[in-house]
């Protein structure tokens, strides 16, 4: 949790002259003094307003890049590991691989707690596991498991499943992220920390 900034200061800002005739609004030699204000010294009101305004604040930049890099860490840790991922949490969901390959055929079927003393585990982890990609037109795709050589086996199916639910948790965790990032209390939180300021009414100073 950071800590709350100071809110003590107000910004004054001299107007230098300027080169061109002078307006009517201005005077040489005078100083306009501008009040900002830091997000928590608005009105209740008023930082509601600004929060309003900020919505997507946190959601301008590549906000998953941490957890896709988690992500592909805890993947590597079962023994699968791809070149990058494909994935919407709108209406379309989906999650698939780009080049997806078993790096660790015990590790992967251990994480799905397959009894490696099964006959076609063993066959698995002497012939390989293979992961598949069907597209199916635009940027959908599926993975699965086959073996080496491409059969779709009752164990085959079973550590499809097993991919798959990963691919379901890390789909939650970015849905909980984006809620996260787009409410009340992340946009305050970011604010905050950057030190943004603000007209009495609201407005951004930066």
């Amino acid at each position: 949790m950071f800590e709350k900034p100071e809110f003590l200061q107000r910004a004054i800002l001299k107007v230098q002259e300027p080169t061109e005739p002078p307006k009517p609004l201005w005077k040489r030699g005078h100083d306009i003094i501008l009040h900002v204000y830091y997000f928590d010294e608005l009105p209740k009101e008023v930082q509601q307003k600004v929060i309003d305004e900020h919505r997507e604040i946190n959601l301008s930049y590549e906000w998953w890049d941490f957890l896709t890099e988690d992500y592909k860490e805890r993947l590597s840790q079962i023994g699968v590991e791809c070149e990058h991922f494909f994935w919407s949490i709108d209406r379309d969901r989906y999650f698939y691989m780009q080049k997806p390959y078993v790096s660790d055929d015990v590790k992967f079927l251990r994480s799905a707690r397959v009894d490696l003393r099964r006959k076609d585990a063993k066959y698995m982890m002497n012939e390989g596991i293979k992961i598949q990609t069907h597209y199916y037109g635009g940027q959908y795709a599926k993975n699965y498991i086959t073996t080496y050589d491409g059969e779709e086996t009752e164990l085959a199916n079973i550590l499809t499943e097993h991919l798959h639910s990963k691919f379901n948790e890390f789909l939650k965790e970015l849905d909980e992220a984006y809620e996260y990032y787009s409410s009340d209390e992340a946009i305050a939180e970011t604010l905050r920390i950057n030190d943004f300021t603000f007209f009495d009414n609201g407005k951004p100073f930066k």
